[in-house]
């Protein structure tokens, strides 16, 4: 779904705002919260920067509430 909307390397999702991504999955039909939206853009930064025990660590992190 992202990709489609032109989100093709993770720079490109590190850089964008909630507001594109809740945009994007509106689109796409999705209704009510999605789950860890608002951690795409700092997730995507440690991918970016091939931080990926820290991407794991947040990710358990975000699961754990």
């Amino acid at each position: 779904m992202l990709k489609k909307a032109g989100f093709k390397n993770f720079e490109k999702i590190a850089n964008a705002k909630i507001s594109r991504f809740n945009a994007i999955l509106t689109k796409a039909g999705y209704t009510g919260k999605v789950p860890y939206v608002k951690s795409w853009s700092s997730q995507a930064k440690l991918a970016r920067a091939g931080q990926w025990s820290e991407l794991v660590k947040a990710q358990k992190k975000l699961k754990k509430g």
